[in-house]
């Protein structure tokens, strides 16, 4: 089995995350490869995984107890 790199702890330990609040999310892929989207003539292309990925993000709200900002 292949051991993966220990990774540091990304939570406050302090802070309840069970509790409302709002949280940034951030994904970003290994060398910046535009593996989501990619921009022509300024305008915001989804790749096919990118569509899959917005149609997850939009769906969230049907099975979870979140709201959803704008971030295109």
């Amino acid at each position: 089995m292949i051991e993966l790199p220990k990774r540091k702890q990304q939570r406050l330990k302090e802070f309840d995350y069970s509790q409302s609040s709002y949280y940034f999310v951030t994904i970003c892929m290994k060398n910046r490869n535009e593996f989501f989207s990619h921009i022509v003539n300024s305008e915001l292309i989804l790749t096919e995984f990118g569509k899959i990925l917005d149609d997850v993000w939009n769906n969230l709200p049907k099975y979870y107890n979140v709201e959803l900002d704008y971030y295109k």
